[in-house]
């Protein structure tokens, strides 16, 4: 009998640490309202033959947030994103342009954007969606929110450990490279 509640004590008490070990793994909850998505973000469109740096630009416009995109080796320069929606976690916006018309729909975690665009139906013929489309064959959007460093770089622009120089390419919107195949 005193070997069966030595037993039980001990799970109890094993059970009751691993319940603070796997809580206390799990780190702060993430907290997220509309100013998180304020400011620069920088990262990569992926499509499946490469990828291409971009910058988002969010502001707050009243009770809604708007934003520009550039993407200098694309030839873009604040290209209008317009109405950007927030539903924690949830990201939405659509660039819309004589080219073609793109959606984003992706969500906001840890300091990170991630998610994927597609052509929205009614955008001309380069745009339009035509029946089933592979998700994984859509250009993939990853941001991280940029913060100016504290101290300048020791390494020379172009160099490994220094920001790439970017060669812009011929003007073009950014829903043409979005649509391209």
């Amino acid at each position: 009998m005193v070997e069966g509640v030595s037993v039980r004590v001990r799970a109890a008490v094993l059970g009751a640490a691993l319940a603070i070990v796997t809580g206390a793994s799990c780190g702060p909850r993430d907290r997220q309202t509309v100013e998180t998505l304020v400011g620069e973000w920088r990262g990569h469109v992926a499509w499946r033959d490469g990828t291409t740096p971009v910058v988002l630009h969010v502001a707050a416009d009243g009770e809604s947030l708007v934003a520009t995109l550039d993407a200098a080796a694309l030839g873009v320069s604040a290209q209008p994103v317009g109405r950007v929606s927030f539903d924690s976690p949830r990201v939405h916006f659509e660039v819309k342009d004589s080219a073609a018309s793109h959606s984003f729909d992706g969500w906001l975690r840890r300091g990170l954007v991630v998610g994927s665009f597609s052509p929205l139906a009614g955008a001309g013929a380069s745009g339009a969606v035509t029946g089933q489309r592979n998700p994984s064959l859509l250009p993939q959007l990853s941001l991280k929110r940029w913060e100016r460093p504290t101290q300048p770089s020791p390494w020379p622009e172009g160099v490994v450990g220094g920001e790439p120089p970017v060669v812009p390419a011929p003007e073009r919107s950014l829903g043409e490279w979005l649509s391209r195949r």
